[in-house]
């Protein structure tokens, strides 16, 4: 199993830095969730994987953790 996040902000990848104030305001326009993930929502899902009770009838997925992107349709998946 596999985690697949999207654009993530802390304080390595700081986001104002990196995206100007347009390209973040499109950005969230576009995320149903309408924010940038943080660190703390990545580590949740590995931990969630690497709890055997929790995730022992998962088997070869990969989590998207990318705020409504995929299921919203806004990332095309086969």
């Amino acid at each position: 199993d596999t985690k697949a996040p999207t654009d993530i902000c802390n304080k390595i990848k700081n986001v104002k830095k990196m995206h100007t104030k347009i390209a973040r305001r499109a950005w969230t326009k576009l995320v149903p969730q309408g924010r940038y993930g943080s660190p703390k929502e990545i580590a949740s899902a590995a931990l969630f994987l690497l709890d055997y009770r929790k995730s022992s009838f998962i088997n070869g997925q990969t989590i998207a953790i990318d705020g409504g992107l995929t299921i919203g349709g806004v990332i095309k998946t086969k």
